[in-house]
């Protein structure tokens, strides 16, 4: 099997269970070494999400049905569906609907198979080489290749090393968000407030200088879309199942961060 990256799903989630799993104590925040105390808190909340939330894996067979299309696809849908009416509804109406599906999904099955070799025996000539051959051997056995990028072009000039094909599309993604990019307004606007200096010096307690709240810590998870996760994979919605005690303590190591 080739499989994909996981993701949770959250709609299975025993949130009960991970709550009472992913305790974080004061005594996990209070460590001198400030990395190893959010190692030790993410390290905590995964354990406890993985014990939780079942997770589903993009994963697709390597030997695939190079015959298979769309209207195979259309006809084991049919008959699916023609199957949950029959199971729920176990009546000879929907007991006929269902075979009369399944045996079109197997007619369309057979077709497509049936029409993919002889496709394929009929390409077999004296003229087709052996790499040719082989490929479309390994084809028609539903075996493909990963597909990787093999070179990549700059000033007309082939780059095939890989740390170079980077540099080259680093150079592009750069140019790309590079100020030549941005307006002639902005761009003078932007020019004139960088040279001017910054003179931040104060000794008065400010209010975005003191520490988060509770309270603020709560609005911010509220109101918050969920999005993709970084790198330690924790997602918004796990904060937001943790017990107070929890947060209270990831609180005190996020101004402890700050």
């Amino acid at each position: 099997m080739l499989n994909g990256p996981t993701r949770y799903l959250f709609h299975r989630a025993d949130w009960t269970n991970f709550t009472l799993r992913a305790l974080i104590t004061r005594n996990m925040v209070e460590g001198e070494n400030l990395n190893e105390v959010v190692n030790l808190v993410t390290k905590t909340i995964i354990s406890a999400a993985d014990a939780s939330i079942p997770k589903s894996g993009l994963s697709f067979p390597k030997n695939r049905k190079p015959w298979w299309n769309k209207y195979c696809t259309d006809t084991n849908r049919d008959q699916r569906r023609a199957w949950n009416v029959f199971r729920r509804h176990p009546t000879s109406t929907n007991q006929i609907a269902f075979q009369r599906a399944k045996s079109i999904a197997r007619w369309a099955r057979r077709k497509s198979e049936r029409g993919h070799w002889i496709k394929f025996v009929s390409g077999i000539n004296s003229s087709v080489t052996a790499k040719d051959m082989w490929e479309n051997v390994r084809r028609a056995c539903g075996i493909y290749p990963e597909k990787r990028i093999s070179c990549l072009r700059k000033n007309g000039q082939e780059v095939r090393n890989i740390s170079e094909m980077v540099d080259v599309l680093a150079e592009a993604f750069a140019s790309i968000y590079s100020a030549s990019n941005y307006t002639e307004p902005f761009l003078t606007h932007k020019n004139r407030m960088e040279r001017i200096k910054l003179r931040f010096q104060t000794t008065k307690h400010l209010s975005y200088n003191t520490d988060l709240t509770i309270f603020e810590l709560h609005t911010a998870l509220s109101v918050i879309k969920h999005t993709s996760p970084g790198p330690d994979e924790v997602i918004y919605s796990m904060l937001q199942h943790l017990s107070e005690h929890s947060l209270l303590n990831i609180l005190y190591m996020f101004n402890r961060i700050s």
